[in-house]
């Protein structure tokens, strides 16, 4: 009976201990700051984009890196010395070996579940008027300014959109709002083609524990407005 009786002792006390370890863990994602830099290049018009991306906890002890360059993608990610390395357009198949056709799949019970989430989130949107859902959309994009705001925006940057006409109209707007003013670099315009060729560079430190914050008060507030649209529905019966 003792056996039996430390033996479940020491089962509780490990559970405790690997919920401490993945509880702590859980509070240093939230709270030490990420550094990410995006990088964004385009010299000619009919020239692949070149796209990076990399994110850095703790000044690189563990980092994720996500670039395509010339139309081939690969990913990496490193903790301490540990290093991945995976590039998606490669196959590890031998030369020779005939490709097997792919039977089709039915959708998987996530794809299923994600399909009925948006149905509902569509159904609350219909249930929203234009107004209400202008005042979500604002605050969602002012919480992700605030989360997401970069300590550089560095850009040298070609548009046109291959209309004079609409090519002026987007850069009085720009102008006119005085976004321009904000960014090292410059953005000219394009008054002969539709495209958009340059250098942007954007660079960041942002806390995950932040933007969870942020989406809950996104999320609150969307379920106080359904809410009281309710409220407002039967009080008008």
């Amino acid at each position: 009976m003792s056996t039996a009786v430390s033996t479940a002792d020491s089962a509780v006390g490990i559970g405790f201990v690997v919920l401490g370890v993945i509880g702590t863990i859980g509070l240093l994602l939230c709270i030490l700051p990420v550094q990410y830099v995006f990088r964004w290049q385009r010299e000619q018009q009919d020239a692949d984009m070149d796209i990076s991306f990399r994110v850095r906890i703790l000044r690189g002890v563990f980092a994720v890196h996500m670039q395509r360059v010339g139309g081939d993608s690969s990913f990496y990610y490193s903790f301490f010395t540990l290093r991945r390395h995976f590039e998606p357009g490669k196959t590890t198949e031998p030369d020779g070996e005939p490709e097997q056709e792919e039977s089709p799949v039915k959708p998987s019970r996530k794809i299923r579940s994600l399909r009925r989430i948006s149905a509902k989130t569509q159904r609350v949107f219909n249930f929203l008027s234009f107004r209400d859902i202008w005042k979500l959309a604002r605050l969602l994009l002012h919480h992700l300014w605030t989360w997401l705001r970069p300590d550089l925006f560095r850009t040298e940057l070609t548009i046109g959109t291959g209309d004079p006409m609409s090519t002026g109209l987007l850069f009085g707007v720009l102008r006119g709002s005085g976004l321009d003013q904000n960014i090292d670099g410059s953005i000219e315009p394009n008054f002969t083609d539709a495209a958009v060729l340059g250098d942007l560079r954007v660079a960041g430190t942002l806390r995950i524990g932040g933007g969870l914050w942020r989406g809950v008060h996104v999320l609150l507030y969307a379920i106080f407005l359904v809410i009281s649209k309710k409220i407002d529905k039967l009080l008008a019966h």
